[in-house]
């Protein structure tokens, strides 16, 4: 079996199949984390900000989404937002029971 260096000396694989092996080892709610922490950073409106935390983690949630190579298309494209309104609508009900 080759290595990696091996597949990217024959160019069956590139270094930019090697980073987006890396990023495929971060859980996506980390992703999700990071680009919520580069919205802030950029100093986008705070409310933008919340609907978008909001939403992203409820279509993964609700998807099932734990890791990039989990997102489809057609899995997400089934979630409507009504549905992710309705879902994170739950999460928090669910989360002030605690």
């Amino acid at each position: 079996m080759l290595s990696e260096a091996d597949k990217v000396r024959v160019g069956s694989l590139t270094t930019t199949d090697l980073e987006i092996g890396d990023h495929n080892k971060t859980p996506l709610a980390n992703h999700v984390a990071e680009y919520i922490a580069d919205l802030k950073t950029r100093g986008v409106n705070a409310d933008r900000i919340k609907t978008s935390e909001t939403r992203l983690n409820a279509a993964c949630n609700g998807c099932g989404f734990r890791w990039l190579r989990d997102l489809k298309a057609e899995t997400s494209a089934d979630l409507q937002d009504a549905d992710l309104d309705r879902i994170a609508n739950q999460r928090a009900t669910d989360v002030a029971s605690w």
